[in-house]
């Protein structure tokens, strides 16, 4: 490993989040905020349109702004990645590919119900879920028979001219191939049709190319590649039961049935109805595995493998992900099989949102980029998080998903602007609009030393696993028949990832469809070579079909000594078809129990890794990555939890070994203390919540002795502090009005989002909810409909001069308080983001106060939030807020109770140090983005990760200690009025959360506690010498 850069690492290691273009863009703040991105640590951006762009997509003003961005990177030595669409799914161009309706996307639509003869509804959501739009053609009819067992007794095509009477017996069943309807998502337009090559083709055109004609010279140089997002196809459907009459839907195209006849001479419309229903006696449906297996081939080869291709040839490494990769089921559903599309990828990458532990996900990719010699993976990582997703949470997740080949991180998200809707975007922004955005560096500067490392060599893999997604295939029928072998099928796949990752084994999927390709029969031997890969161990994870071609691969594996091991079921079918050569091959392999203890027993001498707790029991919750290089390996271990220390375990290495600890966050390599036994080398470490060790390896043994440190001692809690100080106005959120129209009758109070909502169902509008046309596609004119007036009426226990309001767009409204007309063409500024300017008022009375907005309300007016800002508390009384004085000093505790509710900055507290002598402190209940002390002014030290402990050689007794807490926006702009605390998900933080209903909304405040919340403790050494 090279030390240099691991002390110093470059913008190639380091993250590229998506940067948001989400509002009319001007070129000075995209190139400032570049600086900002710079200043964090970060190494560069992936140019993403989100919703509020409002400069035409792909135009000429765009792609300015697009030279200049990339230009400013140049200079800087930052990395410029694109980003092929406007919003996502990819594919459609943002709409300027899918305005022609040969390329929109198409399904087939199966009903009982004919044309004509049913209410067809609207669909706008930002995904490829198709629904019937009566704008196709009939393609055949059925007769359809099910048995008392609900099974497929006659699944007849009726010719065409064919009619059967009432009394036959039999449900006709019609099967229509349709297109997209047009939807304001897709700027009134549809997805495209991923199964379709020219469709792709002409994506390229449209968007790939167009880039290439900008910034072309800097491709594979400073433009490193492009992201595609999410591909799909139309979402499969099945019934919910055999006899459900039901409309289903399954992704389809014009060429499908032509190709499936020439793949597998047969006619795949004679035989549609086994997409949808089971054969009798269990037999597997051929017809519906092959079906599954094209659909899953079309989609691969002419979407991500035409992108590839063009990528590849001009010099641009393709990344991204596709849609639903996490579950069997997920996967089926929307792309037919996720390891199939990888290969076309250069950095093959993923989607990990809700900071959910999605460790399938990242297994898949990592598998397909070892395979592929790629250098890792991508990870789109901390989306759909919150504002008060904290620097340990950043790392956390980081760090798992860096155990799993992860080395470029691209943030989730970065926004240019909080304009409108824009803030509802799945919040946090981890930009400038942060208050802890100079810090973030401590998270960067980790991870680009991680990378520094685990890019290092090639990876020491020795055990394969068979991918079983071919099996859920067969299973894809009605529920009540097939739901519950699904379920367990997808338990199966997570238990045994789990299995193997918990247990500190590393392994490699093996994708069936890919083999062939990635493996030569002649090659195999004791060994199984799967690209770059070599495996000593395969198993074969209780599979119902297997193909042809992995079970020769297999056979001749274990015929010349290779560890083959069968785990629980063995496969029944060859390419769904029954065939006992399994069976057979399973008594030439080993077989283990479907269990944790039946695998890892069987994988005993593969093991590089053990780790222990002090009573000899497995650690738990820990990954892994080992890297060989030459004779140095690289060890990376974290701790995936985020509660739970590991303390004193004992790591368990193979071999015997000089280790070195690699600081990743001063850059800084020093020896620890080994010890060893029967040819291992043991380790004693602690790994704190989120934490990890970084480990260089050589063979050896040190002479360094175990040197037992003293414990510190626990000796108190730190005294509560004397004073505090605020970076930032204290805020009163003014989001709840009495209201008027068109100088009306003043209507009952309501919060704004909702008479938002109230307001454009009155007037016939699309509702403002994130979902609607982007601006730039928008060009219908906006007349005004009318003249709004926001009555907000609040109290204050004090005068309060110096006061400000923060409002967006304030020279297109008029404001008064307390009557007195407030000049709103002049700002003072901004707050939080530049779209939010700050308004000069006069005094704020004691007593009752009124501000009067008078809004000219059009179809793109955008009715936000207001605040009050200055120097005064707020005490909240249910869903109002009252002005009082700030508090003299802040006790320990949610500082949300004490003046500070909606409070977004940064809190100093400024405590005396104690008489007795502290070697250190510890926070271990707080709640912000992370931890600093300081002294007269002078940073002392950091604590953004647990145990939250800072270190007092600097401070003698009596001198002051100054504790920031660095905090965020949660509880200025999150969904302060969302009543479901327990739901952490997309539709809680994002455009949804804030406009819930029924019991998950109030208009009481529902805020986060702030702030540090217990006192500190604090410790000494006995060893320490303390002035006092």
């Amino acid at each position: 490993m090279n030390h240099s850069t691991f002390k110093n690492p470059s913008s190639e290691f380091r993250g590229a989040p998506l940067w948001s273009w989400n509002c009319k863009l001007e070129q000075e703040e995209l190139l400032r905020q570049i600086d900002v991105y710079q200043e964090m640590g970060i190494g560069g951006f992936h140019i993403h349109c989100r919703t509020g762009l409002d400069t035409p997509y792909l135009g000429e003003e765009f792609m300015d702004c697009v030279k200049a961005s990339v230009d400013k990177a140049v200079a800087e030595d930052m990395k410029a990645w694109l980003y092929d669409e406007d919003r996502w799914p990819s594919g459609f161009g943002g709409g300027l590919v899918t305005e022609n309706p040969d390329y929109r996307m198409q399904s087939l639509l199966f009903t009982t119900c004919p044309y004509g003869t049913v209410e067809i509804a609207e669909a706008n959501m930002p995904n490829a879920n198709a629904a019937r739009s009566e704008n196709g053609e009939l393609l055949a009819r059925y007769a359809v028979t099910l048995d008392a067992e609900g099974c497929l007794a006659e699944g007849r095509r009726l010719e065409d001219d064919e009619a059967l009477s009432p009394s036959s017996g039999h449900t006709i069943w019609y099967a229509y191939l349709e297109k997209a309807m047009p939807a304001a998502w897709f700027n009134g337009q549809t997805y495209v049709n991923t199964l379709k090559k020219e469709a792709t083709e002409r994506f390229l055109e449209t968007t790939h190319e167009r880039y290439k004609e900008a910034v072309g010279s800097e491709f594979g140089k400073t433009v490193p590649g492009i992201f595609t997002d999410e591909p799909q196809f139309a979402g499969k459907q099945f019934f919910s039961s055999p006899e459900a009459l039901e409309d289903r839907i399954l992704p389809f195209t014009d060429e499908l049935p032509g190709e499936f006849f020439n793949r597998y001479d047969s006619e795949l419309l004679d035989h549609l109805p086994e997409l949808f229903w089971e054969l009798p006696d269990a037999q597997a449906s051929v017809i519906r595995y092959r079906y599954h297996d094209l659909v899953a081939d079309l989609f691969a080869h002419n979407y991500s493998g035409v992108i590839g291709k063009w990528c590849r040839e001009n010099n641009l490494q393709l990344t991204g992900h596709v849609m639903n990769e996490g579950s069997l089921s997920s996967q089926t559903s929307s792309t037919g099989e996720a390891m199939r599309s990888y290969i076309h990828y250069d950095l093959p990458g993923i989607d990990i949102l809700n900071d959910d532990l999605e460790f399938t996900t990242a297994k898949q990719a990592q598998s397909a980029a070892r395979q592929q010699g790629a250098r890792g993976i991508m990870s789109e990582l901390y989306g759909v998080t919150n504002w008060d997703f904290d620097f340990m949470g950043h790392k956390g997740q980081g760090d798992w998903q860096a155990a799993l080949g992860v080395v470029l991180r691209v943030h989730h998200l970065t926004w240019v602007s909080m304009k409108g809707e824009a803030k509802r975007d799945y919040p946090a922004s981890i930009g400038y609009q942060v208050p802890w955005f100079e810090r973030y560096s401590l998270v960067e500067d980790h991870f680009a030393r991680v990378n520094v490392a685990l890019t290092t060599g090639g990876p020491l893999v020795r055990v394969g696993v068979i991918h079983p997604v071919e099996s859920f295939w067969l299973a894809y029928g009605p529920s009540v028949q097939t739901g519950a072998e699904r379920a367990e099928r997808d338990r199966r796949f997570h238990e045994m990832n789990a299995t193997l990752l918990f247990g500190l084994v590393d392994y490699d999927l093996i994708c069936e469809s890919l083999l062939p390709v990635q493996c030569d029969l002649a090659d195999v031997g004791e060994t199984l070579p799967v690209g770059e890969m070599n495996y000593e161990v395969v198993l074969v994870p209780g599979m119902r079909t297997i193909r042809q071609s992995t079970l020769e691969r297999l056979e001749r594996f274990a015929d010349a000594g290779g560890k083959l091991v069968f785990v629980g079921e063995v496969p029944t079918l060859v390419d769904a078809q029954p065939s006992s050569r399994p069976a057979d091959l399973a008594l030439r392999a080993q077989r283990a129990e479907f269990s944790e203890q039946g695998v890892l027993s069987e994988l005993e001498g593969v093991r590089n890794l053990r780790a222990l707790n002090e009573d000899g029991t497995p650690a738990q919750d820990l990954m892994h990555q080992f890297r060989q290089d030459g004779d140095e390996r690289i060890l990376f271990v974290c701790n995936t939890g985020r509660i739970e220390s590991r303390e004193n375990m004992v790591l368990q290495i193979a071999g015997e070994w000089i280790c070195q600890e690699l600081d990743t966050h001063s850059g800084a390599t020093s020896e620890i203390a080994s010890t060893y036994s029967r040819g291992k080398t043991h380790i004693c470490t602690t790994l704190h919540p989120a934490a990890s060790l970084l480990l260089s390896l050589r063979p050896g043994k040190t002479e360094q002795a175990v040197v037992e440190q003293p414990e510190a001692i626990e000796c108190g809690v730190l005294p509560a502090a004397e004073s505090y100080a605020l970076d930032e106005p204290n805020v009163l959120l003014l989001d709840q009005a009495r209201w008027s129209w068109n100088d009306g009758p003043l209507e009952e109070r309501e919060e704004m989002l909702r008479l938002d909502g109230k307001l454009r169902t009155k007037l016939g509008l699309i509702a403002r909810n994130g979902l609607g046309c982007q601006p730039w596609a928008d060009t219908e004119p906006a007349p005004v409909l009318g003249t709004l007036v926001l009555e907000i009426d609040f109290e204050s226990e004090i005068e309060c001069a110096g006061c400000e309001l923060a409002i967006e767009d304030p020279a297109s409204v008029e404001i008064e308080l307390n009557g007195e007309i407030v000049p709103s063409d002049v700002d003072t500024g901004w707050w939080v983001d530049h779209c939010i300017r700050k308004v000069a008022l006069s005094m704020v009375i004691k007593g009752s106060n009124t501000l009067r907005i008078r809004i000219p309300y059009t179809r793109k007016t955008d009715l936000e939030w207001l605040y009050l800002l200055g120097g005064f508390g707020v005490r909240l009384e249910g869903s109002r807020g009252v002005v009082t004085a700030l508090p003299k000093t802040l006790p320990y505790g949610d500082y949300a109770q004490y003046g500070l509710p909606f409070y977004a900055g940064n809190i100093d507290y400024k405590i005396r140090v104690p008489d007795t002598p502290l070697s250190s402190i510890r926070i271990p209940f707080y709640k912000g983005a992370l931890l600093e002390a300081f002294k007269d002014a002078k940073l002392i030290d950091s604590a953004p990760f647990p145990p939250y402990e800072i270190e007092l050689a600097e401070f003698n007794a009596g001198e002051v200690l100054t504790l920031r807490v660095y905090g965020n926006r949660v509880n200025a702009f999150g969904s302060v009025h969302n009543t479901d605390q327990y739901r952490n998900d997309w539709v809680r933080y994002g455009p949804l959360g804030f406009r819930s209903e029924g019991k998950d909304w109030a208009y009481e405040y529902q805020l986060k506690a702030m702030g540090i919340l217990a006192a500190p403790l604090c410790f000494s050494k006995p060893e320490s010498n303390f002035s006092s």
